[in-house]
C-alpha cells in the first residue's frame, strides 16, 4: 500500500476550542426575514387531513397529524437565495404531546416541492436540494409511546436532528440532540457556516446562552447544496401515517452570516514544510486508516488527537514509543469530509489532514 504523505502545518497552528457559550449570546441581529406567524398570508398549504398545520394566534401549529400524506406549509423567501451558503435561522419550539414524531421544524429547499419525497410512502424522493431541522424518533418505525423516551425502550428518545439533501440523495446526520421534556420552550439555531459546514444548537433560554445536553452538533455536507428559496414546516411525508405531534413554532428569524456559530473559528492553520513526523494512509480513506508516527525523541510522549472541521474531538491516543509506531483508527461512524490529526510532543506540534470519502 502506497503511503501518501499528509500535509503539514506551521508550529504556530492553533486550535481554538471555544467554550460552548463563547458565541451563544450572539442573537440573530439584523435579520432580513422575520416570521411572527401573525397571519397566514404568504404561506401555501398542502394538507390532506383537514387542518394538520395552521397559523393562528401568532404561532405555527402542529396539530396531531395522522393518516395523511402531504401535511405541510411553505413560503417563498426570494432573498434567501443570495445568502444560501452562509446564514443563520432561529426559532422557538415547544412540543406539547404526541406519539413518535417525524416533522420538519425548519426545512430550507431549492424549489417548492416536498423537501424529501413525493408521496406518503417515502419514495420516490423529490429532486430538491434541502437543509432541514427535524424532530423525530431515534428508531423508525417507532413503537407507540409518549415523549420524550418510549417507556418500552429508554434508549430511543425524541431527537432534534439535521438532514440535508442533494437532488434525490438524502443524508441524515448521525448525531442527534434529545429533547429534554414536553411543554417547555426550546430555542433552535441552525447555521450554515459555509458551503460545506454547518451547526445545530438547541438552547434552554431566550438569551441563547445555555445549551441543552448534546448541543451543538457540527456537521459536514455537500458543498454544492442549494441555493435555497423556500421554507417548509410540517410533517415528513412518509412519517405522517403513524406519527403524531402537537407543537408550536414561533419567532422565526433568518439573518446573513454565522458570527454566532458554536462551531465557527475552531480550526486555523498554515502549511508546514520540512517535517516528516507522521504519515497517514490510506488518505483519502473510507474511514479506516493508519497513522505512522516517527522521529519522536527517546522517552518523549506523543498525544494524538483526531477532530473534525468544526473542532470536535473524535479520537485520542497517547504514544510512549520512541518512534516508528503504527496506530490504526476507525472513523466509519463519521460522515465524509475533511478531518485533522494532531500529534503533540513535549517540544512540538504537527498537524495532518485526512479526507474521508
Amino acid at each position: 500500500m502506497r503511503i501518501l504523505h499528509a500535509f503539514y502545518f506551521l508550529l504556530f497552528f492553533t486550535i481554538n476550542f471555544y467554550s460552548l457559550n463563547s458565541h451563544a449570546q450572539c442573537l440573530c441581529n439584523g435579520s432580513f426575514y422575520n416570521q411572527e406567524y401573525n397571519a397566514p398570508q404568504g404561506w401555501l398549504k398542502i394538507d390532506n387531513t383537514g387542518g394538520t398545520m395552521s397559523i393562528l394566534g401568532g404561532t405555527c401549529n402542529f396539530r396531531d397529524p395522522m393518516g395523511g400524506d402531504y401535511n405541510r406549509i411553505y413560503t417563498h423567501i426570494p432573498a434567501l437565495e443570495t445568502i444560501s451558503n452562509s446564514f443563520t435561522a432561529e426559532c422557538e419550539f415547544t412540543a406539547i404531546s404526541g406519539n413518535a414524531p417525524g416533522h420538519h421544524i425548519m426545512a430550507f429547499t431549492q424549489n417548492s416541492n416536498d423537501p424529501i419525497s413525493t408521496n406518503g410512502s417515502g419514495y420516490p424522493f423529490t429532486n430538491n436540494d434541502a437543509l432541514m431541522v427535524e424532530l423525530e424518533a431515534a428508531i423508525s418505525p417507532p413503537p407507540s409511546g409518549t415523549c420524550c423516551t418510549d417507556p418500552d425502550d429508554p434508549s430511543s428518545p425524541w431527537l432534534f436532528r439535521v438532514r440535508y439533501k442533494k437532488g434525490t440523495v438524502l443524508t441524515t446526520d448521525p448525531a442527534g440532540i434529545p429533547i429534554p421534556s414536553l411543554n417547555t420552550t426550546y430555542y433552535i439555531r441552525l447555521e450554515r457556516i459555509n458551503s460545506g459546514q454547518g451547526s445545530l444548537s438547541i438552547y434552554s433560554d431566550l438569551q441563547f446562552s445555555q445549551h441543552v445536553p448534546g448541543s451543538p452538533i457540527c456537521f459536514s455536507m455537500d458543498n454544492t447544496i442549494g441555493p435555497f428559496r423556500f421554507l417548509h414546516q410540517g410533517v415528513i411525508t412518509y412519517a405522517s401515517h403513524y406519527r403524531t405531534l402537537r407543537a408550536v413554532v414561533d419567532n422565526l428569524h433568518i439573518c446573513s452570516g454565522t458570527s454566532c456559530s458554536s462551531c465557527q473559528g475552531r480550526v486555523s492553520a498554515a502549511e508546514e514544510t520540512g517535517k516528516d513526523i507522521i504519515n497517514v494512509y490510506p488518505n483519502p480513506s473510507s474511514g479506516k486508516f493508519s497513522i505512522f508516527v516517527r522521529s519522536i525523541n527517546a522517552n518523549s510522549k506523543a498525544d494524538i488527537l483526531i477532530f473534525n472541521f468544526c473542532g470536535q474531538e473524535l479520537r485520542q491516543y497517547s504514544s510512549t514509543a520512541n518512534g516508528n509506531e503504527l496506530i490504526t483508527f476507525d472513523l466509519d461512524d463519521q460522515p465524509a469530509g475533511l478531518y485533522f490529526i494532531s500529534v503533540t510532543t513535549d517540544q512540538e506540534k504537527y498537524i495532518s489532514r485526512l479526507i474521508i470519502e
